[in-house]
């Protein structure tokens, strides 16, 4: 299957972007601390 050229001009998505440049950083060792959108248990407090 031949990609349209068209679709080499469209920029990367952001955030696949940030996931790759983490995904290298943790291979390198570095401790990552995920602050994105979390599931949690309890209620925001008042």
């Amino acid at each position: 299957m031949k990609i349209a050229q068209r679709i080499e001009t469209i920029p990367p998505y952001l955030f696949a972007e940030i996931d790759k440049k983490k995904e290298e950083a943790v291979k390198r060792g570095v401790d990552i601390i995920n602050l994105g959108i979390g599931d949690p248990d309890q209620p925001t407090p008042d």
